[in-house]
């Protein structure tokens, strides 16, 4: 399992790489990782064979397997026990230089079926260490020391990596949804002058603590539902999945 983690992560980075690359831009890296365990249906039935039996929810819900379709609350534990594991697994890889452009070798696309996106990677990567090795050369950082050695965090040897899923299971959101501080310079409620010792209490806001972004997917988009309602409550930055059904309207009065 934590070889097909760390060849996703990998694979992340090396995309994020070719962009901002070729862009010469700034990419904000989001994986749909850790908490994708649930899953939507049209129908509570489905038939297989000549049996009728209860969709498949996801593993936070049921089983794949037909006889093993029976809702089980113990699934939201283990779920939560993956999540929270997969979690401290890619903070513990990210913080060990696994994200570190001075080896960026290391991120396997051996799993990538396209040899021109091969090819180009490593172009990239021979250009990157061309342009890292003059740095060096010229004195660039000299004093520092390497973060892969004990050295200070800096840009060269980690990256922000944002986890991601869709807000589906509403009772499992909610338990994990948290009254939390809103950070300085993200609040309105916040002033530019310095607080004196009879300013306010610092403002909070409810945050969805399961992942950094969340979406509403394409069957729980009602205006008047639960999803909508709850969504409207929290801070994260969220999305809408768009589909060919939404109307332009319709969107319009969701962003409202």
């Amino acid at each position: 399992m934590q070889d097909n983690i760390s060849a996703k992560i990998g694979l992340i980075l090396s995309f994020s790489l070719i962009l901002v690359w070729g862009a010469r831009v700034p990419v904000v890296r989001i994986g749909r990782i850790a908490g994708q365990y649930a899953k939507p249906r049209s129908s509570s039935y489905e038939r297989v064979g000549d049996r009728e039996v209860l969709s498949f929810r996801g593993d936070n819900v049921n089983g794949l397997d037909i006889n093993d379709r029976t809702p089980d609350p113990e699934r939201l534990l283990r779920a939560y026990f993956h999540s929270a594991t997969t979690l401290n697994y890619v903070r513990g890889l990210l913080s060990s230089g696994f994200a570190s452009l001075n080896h960026p070798r290391g991120w396997s696309l051996s799993h990538v079926r396209s040899p021109a996106l091969k090819r180009e990677f490593s172009e990239i990567i021979d250009a990157l260490g061309d342009a890292l090795d003059f740095s060096r050369t010229i004195g660039v950082d000299a004093n520092t020391i390497p973060y892969e050695r004990g050295g200070a965090h800096n840009t060269l040897a980690e990256v922000d990596f944002y986890t991601s899923h869709e807000g589906l299971m509403l009772d499992y959101e909610q338990a994990l949804t948290r009254s939390l501080p809103v950070p300085n310079g993200n609040s309105k409620a916040s002033s530019s002058s310095s607080p004196s010792p009879q300013s306010s209490p610092a403002p909070t806001a409810y945050y969805n603590t399961s992942a950094h972004f969340l979406w509403i997917g394409d069957r729980t988009r009602q205006l008047t539902g639960a999803h909508v309602e709850y969504f409207r409550g929290i801070r994260n930055p969220i999305g809408i999945k768009v589909g060919p059904t939404m109307q332009g309207e319709e969107l319009v009065r969701l962003l409202e």
